[in-house]
């Protein structure tokens, strides 16, 4: 009796030892096959701090136990478990998001992907992840005038100036003028930025002209810049600019509104009223955005007449306004004339001295806001870059600030509030956000993002009777 309950305990035990073992394994093979792996991607591209995200398809007939993502460059070591107790899974999406540095000093991290099934059977694979995406399209930081106007001759030449930049690589730039002109630029010094400055003959092509200029870089991201030639047998403009320094660089260390563009009120006809901050200033005309290859100024042999420099070179005098204040200017290019009148603004300040008892009647302290003003936060009344009114001149406001090239900014005009509210009177934006060229008290548009071409101290004056602003380098 004492043999047999022995041997019934033996037996009990071997059976709990037998069904120990069986749930350990819990499955029964169906074809003892190691895991299948589909990733979506075997290589992703991404920029630095960019979100990483692996996908596919996990299958495996016997059942899936568990995946393992490993890289030690991305801090990466991670198990997910899909055994359980009561379900078995035979397919599984993987969707997994790792989220990158933007201090990541590397190019290329393999990340192991290894897939155990209940028999702990392991596929591995690899997905390679490099920091070479490029998502982000070329800028020209200095664009290519839209507007292009020469006087036929057989020496007539287009000076076509811009400046290109991208984040990683740039792999080309195609150039064409109408049906006569076409090139491609693909060999890079600088393979981030590319200044183009060069003298394209035209001639006597008498007529309208398209230009195109393509750029792409290496991520084939591309950014286009459209404009026109019109060739003309005899000069009537669309555009004429009163321009009142003499360096030609400075033309393009202009953020807005410098050199400042004039009416048209009638073909060959240009007027604009300006403010000499000195006396004796000094202006000349151009029609483009530079002294070549047209320029206006004081005929010197008779100089009650103006006359045309041609090519960048200055033989005319510069028209001299002898003492400070506002000035109603008129040329004609037909006729070659031009007429100066010193007037006084007899209207009151627009903005007042302080705003209405509903706003607190807080002092009116303009201030350049919007976005990326160094130091501010964007787009608040309670935050800028406070100016100073001109003591002289009540219409005046001006401000100084350092600026980084290659950095933006879309700056426009907000007088000051502590509780953050928008005084009607005291902002100014825009006629138009990508093509300020006046101010609008109280509306307008908002500025898009503007390029600062050259590092250094920049100016930034407003005149509320002219309704206009100047941003531009002064050293």
């Amino acid at each position: 009796m004492r043999n047999l309950f022995t041997k019934l305990i033996f037996l009990s035990s071997l059976f709990l030892a037998m069904s120990c073992n069986k749930n350990d394994t819990t499955f029964e093979d169906v074809d003892g096959m190691a895991p299948e792996i589909e990733m979506n991607e075997t290589h992703i591209k991404i920029e630095p701090g960019a979100t990483i995200k692996l996908e596919g398809l996990i299958k495996d007939n016997d059942g899936l136990d568990r995946i393992h993502l490993e890289n030690e460059g991305l801090f990466l070591n991670k198990d997910i478990i899909l055994s359980g107790k009561d379900t078995v899974v035979y397919e599984y999406d993987l969707f997994y998001e790792i989220f990158s540095k933007d201090t990541l000093t590397g190019m290329a991290y393999p990340i192991a992907i290894q897939v155990y099934d209940l028999g702990n059977r392991m596929t591995e694979t690899e997905v390679l992840v490099t920091m070479d995406a490029d998502f982000t399209p070329p800028e020209f930081t200095v664009t290519p005038p839209q507007e292009n106007v020469l006087i036929g001759s057989s020496t007539a030449s287009l000076n076509l100036y811009f400046e290109v930049a991208d984040n990683m690589s740039l792999a080309s730039i195609d150039i064409e003028i109408g049906d006569f002109y076409a090139e491609q630029i693909s060999d890079f010094e600088d393979p981030k930025s590319y200044v183009y400055n060069k003298e394209i003959l035209v001639g006597n092509r008498i007529g309208v002209h398209p230009i195109t200029i393509t750029v792409m870089d290496h991520g084939e991201n591309t950014v286009i810049a459209e404009g026109t030639l019109e060739v003309q047998e005899t000069p009537n403009f669309p555009s004429m600019y009163l321009v009142d320094f003499s360096n030609e660089a400075q033309f393009r260390q202009a953020i807005l509104g410098r050199p400042m563009l004039m009416n048209k009120p009638m073909d060959y006809t240009y007027q604009v009223a300006y403010y000499a901050e000195k006396e004796n200033t000094e202006l000349r005309f151009a029609p483009q955005n530079s002294f070549a290859p047209y320029a206006y100024g004081v005929d010197p042999d008779h100089t009650g007449s103006l006359m045309m420099d041609e090519n960048g070179t200055l033989s005319s005098l510069p028209i001299v306004l002898p003492e400070v204040g506002y000035y109603d200017i008129t040329i004609n290019i037909q006729e070659m004339t031009y007429q100066v009148d010193k007037y006084t603004p007899t209207e009151e300040d627009p903005m007042g001295t302080h705003m209405t008892e509903d706003y607190g009647s807080f002092a009116i302290e303009l201030m350049v806001i919007g976005r990326n003003i160094p130091g501010y936060d964007d787009w608040t009344p309670r935050q800028g870059a406070k100016m100073t009114r001109d003591a002289e001149n009540k219409y005046r406001w001006s401000v100084e600030m350092n600026l980084t090239a290659g950095n933006t900014i879309a700056p426009f005009l907000c007088s000051y509030h502590p509780w953050g509210w928008w005084y009607p009177k005291g902002y100014w934006k825009w006629n138009s956000g990508t093509n300020p060229i006046y101010n609008v008290q109280g509306g307008g548009e908002d500025p898009s993002n503007m390029t600062i071409s050259t590092s250094g101290k920049y100016r930034y004056v407003f005149d509320s009777h002219l309704k206009k602003s100047q941003f531009y380098l002064i050293n």
